[in-house]
């Protein structure tokens, strides 16, 4: 029977801090078939060391009577709540423990016995095992009744495999074509954490705005040590795979990945917004392919997770597993409960082709929902007559050009994670969701920052597609020279009332400068506080749009009638969703 011996805390880092023990580890990470880098000393190591004041070292090692390595399961403590967690925590993909083949059954079954005798209380999880990992040790009596295995589809992209080269297809070459109009295109891989530091404020906003979006979780934002921890992986020789693209002076998307022998494992990506509707992100991933094939890569592993990008790229798919061992029967049986209830849900999703990823965005909001916020849109869909007034105004060359922005910046991305919910007021989720929309389909964002709040955001959309105008203000004609504001939101709690003129003034300087534009607009619907500001800023009411809505069915109409009397100027206090 193999003994496993328990260093914790100090006697952990002890450990991890004698060369020795570390060049064993690296040599036993490279005779282990299903070890992944994340187990490797560089990348553990690194992580046991930024993140010591968060969690403490949990170090299960098996040696022989010569002092030679044959197994070590990397774990730890949480400082704060004392969760038992594997090393590397949610910055490690994949997580398991390393040994010789011949042992890798009886390590792992000891090793888990002796963890569960030093943390009798405590469920420990591994979230993902590769899948050539050995779980034969599961079937041992002592383990069968508090484990639950969860089988994780995972999608590959295995380049033997790849079809002619996709970037040829017409619509990808019109898109191609599209970006590279924007500014001169470069794709390079980065290779020192210099140059990772240089692009990582730019790469780390456009991460936690999607993810902030999507899920209501922004990790950078969150989680303050995890920029260092990925520039100190970056020092490390052969363990990241750093790739941009710009356009430009932009940084147009960013992957930071980890290599893994002849694969490479997807792991933090992100693409900016602004450039959304030119789709840099998939493009991305076509020049790694090309980039990766001639570095002598065999596949990319798009790793689980159900999003629907990843299905659209992968060519094969294997599977990995998710582990969780548990310290009574009850604890086992809910979450062996909540596994299967998972896995029917997965296949029945897969019958309607809806991605897992998708499903839970949804369910998420619906719990993000008030029954307020909700039951006037039923009641809207039942029976509502609504009246949309369109206000229009010339844009002046010589006076706007002379206008200057004051405390507003166009497409300051970075500003939108400034944003608070007020009262009354949008989610910080429901609110990042709309920017991303928004900036995805071209819109321009001009931003009022002060003492790290956002307090103002504008939106305008230049030279928009009858199929935009069409759903903005359905019914209305807008010329194809012309530019369309879709938003004037207050977004702080007490707004200087000038905020929404100066947000004008801003967008009226950038609209005269562009070429071709003669006139904006926008649309209020009647009962909102902005025709004053607008009125004040110049503009005059052309027509209003009347809608009527019976069961679900739309009416629309427009109608050539007398303006709206003139009114007082009010604070702007309301978010208008487009």
């Amino acid at each position: 029977m193999i003994n496993v011996t328990i260093s914790r805390g100090s006697a952990g880092a002890q450990l991890l801090e004698q060369p020795a023990f570390s060049a064993q580890w690296s040599e036993l990470c490279e005779r282990c078939a299903w070890s992944t880098s994340y187990q490797s000393p560089a990348f553990v190591g690194t992580w046991y060391r930024i993140y010591s004041g968060v969690f403490e070292p949990v170090i299960v090692i098996a040696q022989t009577a010569a002092s030679a390595l044959r197994g070590i399961l990397c774990l730890a403590v949480s400082r704060e709540d004392g969760r038992l967690v594997a090393a590397g925590e949610v910055q490690s993909e994949y997580q398991c423990w390393v040994s010789d083949a011949e042992a890798g059954n009886e390590f792992a079954l000891q090793a888990v016995l002796a963890v569960r005798r030093e943390f009798p209380e405590q469920v420990l999880e591994f979230r993902h095992l590769p899948p050539s990992v050995p779980l034969e040790w599961l079937t041992d009596p002592r383990l069968r009744s508090r484990s639950v295995l969860t089988k994780k589809p995972r999608p590959l992209l295995r380049f033997a495999q790849m079809g002619s080269d996709s970037l040829n297809k017409t619509n990808n070459k019109k898109r191609f074509k599209g970006l590279k109009k924007l500014g001169e295109m470069e794709f390079r891989r980065l290779t020192r954490a210099s140059e990772l530091e240089a692009v990582f404020h730019d790469f780390a906003t456009c991460y936690d705005l999607r993810l902030g979006a999507m899920h209501a979780h922004e990790p950078f934002a969150q989680d303050p040590l995890k920029k260092a921890f990925h520039l100190e992986l970056m020092k490390e020789p052969g363990l990241l795979h750093a790739s941009i693209l710009t356009v430009g002076d932009l940084l147009a998307s960013m992957h930071v990945n980890v290599c893994d022998r002849k694969q490479l494992h997807l792991n933090l990506i992100a693409y900016n917004p602004l450039l959304g509707k030119h789709s840099p992100g998939k493009f991305h991933i076509h020049l790694l392919s090309q980039m990766l094939i001639a570095e002598g890569y065999k596949e990319l592993d798009l790793t689980p997770g159900g999003d629907p990008y990843k299905e659209r790229f992968a060519n094969a798919h294997d599977t990995a597993f998710v582990l969780s061992l548990h310290p009574t029967a009850t604890s086992q049986l809910k979450t062996f409960i909540e596994s299967r209830g998972d896995a029917w849900a997965r296949r029945a999703l897969g019958a309607l082709q809806i991605f897992p990823a998708r499903a839970r965005d949804t369910l998420q909001s619906l719990r993000d929902s008030r029954i307020k916020d909700v039951w006037p849109r039923i009641r809207d869909q039942i029976s509502s007559r609504r009246q949309i007034m369109i206000y229009v105004r010339p844009i002046t060359r010589e006076m706007d050009r002379q206008e200057t922005p004051g405390d507003f910046r166009r497409d300051a991305i970075e500003d939108l994670l400034a944003y608070r919910p007020i009262p009354g007021g949008l989610s910080r989720k429901r609110f990042l969701l709309d920017a991303l929309n928004r900036l995805e389909e071209g819109q321009h964002l001009y931003s009022c920052v002060r003492h790290n709040q956002l307090l103002y955001a504008g939106w305008v959309m230049e030279r928009p597609s009858e199929v935009f105008v069409s759903r903005i203000l359905p019914g209305f004609k807008l010329p194809a020279a012309d530019a369309l504001i879709t938003g004037l939101n207050a977004c702080g709690p007490a707004p200087e009332s000038q905020l929404g003129s100066a947000c004008l003034r801003a967008m009226f300087a950038d609209l005269s400068g562009t070429k071709g534009i003669e006139r904006t607009a926008m649309g209020v619907a009647s009962g909102q506080n902005q025709i004053p500001l607008l009125e004040e800023a110049g503009f005059s009411w052309e027509t209003s749009l009347l809608t009527a809505t019976i069961v679900g069915r739309v009416r629309r109409s427009s109608r050539q009638v007398s303006p709206p009397a003139p009114r007082e100027p009010e604070v702007i206090r309301s978010t208008v969703d487009h």
